[in-house]
């Protein structure tokens, strides 16, 4: 169980000829978004190498630069934009968005990714929902895949709770993967995403689903509760299961959508016939980000959330807010 889920290689000139253009608002001119980010970037760098030798934390995932010197690398050529944004939050949707990339991976990236993963950066930045775009999500979900799959059958637990009572569990954080976890052909499959009215009203308007904030949980009743911290993304079961065996509040998550995912998004098979992964970055909940976001810049912090503030320092700072485009084939109440 369980976890539940809302939902240049070429010349200057080919390349602009390929680039995708800004929502309409975001600067005084449609301007194309690795053409923005590229000028962004440049014009922050300074500020941001600022906030790394200002720090008092050593090295915080969140002030992570290099992945930005990768994308100014890949972009320079490019013109400079229109705006300037902030620093620290261009460079959080940076490392946010990329985070299971390396730098050598965005420099050496297809000019259809890049422009496809800068737009999903520029509304990270700009704090817009995020738009389902399936080359962004299928890049992004199969960066996520790998890294999977390179930790597979190598597990670290912790124990939160030790000294605890016989009567309550353990509780416990994983970092890998478990071996059984494989990739999944989902190609005619019919998958299906369990949520609530106001989660299916969205879905059906957007035709996307979310990365959820939840990763997976494995749990032994009375025994233990096990957090997978790497296995995160779009969590979807089988129409022949019922909510409340993965995971699923059954009373609050009380609507369904049956659907299918495109050839080129990876799935994952957590647990045979009943829980199923499109892999991606967890979302971060608002207020965890922002207690990680005071400790980052040196500001006090409750011993309360030391762990919390960890677990997103080990993730690799807060996580992005993404969407994966489906295919809608069936929705709606769950029976009793």
């Amino acid at each position: 169980m369980r976890s539940h889920n809302s939902h240049m290689r070429r010349s200057a000139p080919c390349l602009l000829a390929l680039l995708i253009a800004l929502p309409a608002g975001a600067t005084a001119a449609r301007v194309p978004a690795a053409v923005t980010l590229g000028g962004m970037l440049s014009h922050a760098l300074p500020a941001m190498n600022a906030l790394v030798k200002n720090s008092p934390v050593p090295s915080p995932a969140l002030l992570d630069t290099s992945r930005v010197a990768a994308l100014i690398s890949r972009t320079q050529t490019l013109p400079a934009p229109l705006v300037a944004p902030t620093p620290l939050r261009l460079l959080e949707a940076v490392n946010a968005t990329l985070r299971d990339f390396t730098p050598n991976q965005i420099r050496d990236m297809p000019a259809v990714t890049l422009k496809a993963l800068a737009s999903v950066i520029m509304d990270g930045e700009a704090g817009r929902a995020p738009r389902a775009d399936a080359t962004a999500a299928s890049a992004l979900a199969e960066a996520k895949a790998v890294k999977i799959e390179r930790l597979r059958g190598r597990i670290e637990e912790t124990l939160n709770n030790p000294g605890h009572t016989d009567s309550h569990a353990d509780i416990i954080t994983a970092r890998g993967v478990p071996e059984n976890v494989r990739r999944f052909d989902s190609s005619g499959v019919v998958l299906r995403h369990y949520t609530t009215q106001e989660g299916l009203d969205a879905i059906l308007r957007e035709k996307s689903l979310w990365n959820g904030f939840v990763p997976y949980v494995e749990i032994a009743r009375a025994l233990y509760r096990k957090t997978y911290r790497d296995l995160t993304g779009v969590f979807l079961t089988l129409p022949k299961v019922r909510g409340d065996l993965v995971g699923v509040p059954a009373v609050e998550f009380n609507r369904y959508v049956d659907l299918r995912v495109s050839a080129g998004l990876p799935v994952l098979e957590i647990e045979k016939g009943s829980i199923y992964l499109i892999p991606l970055p967890g979302r971060t909940r608002d207020w965890i980000a922002d207690l990680y976001r005071r400790w980052a810049a040196g500001g006090a912090m409750d011993s309360t959330y030391a762990v919390n503030i960890a677990e997103v320092e080990r993730d690799g700072g807060p996580g992005p807010a993404l969407a994966v485009p489906i295919e809608i084939v069936g929705h709606g109440r769950v029976k009793r």
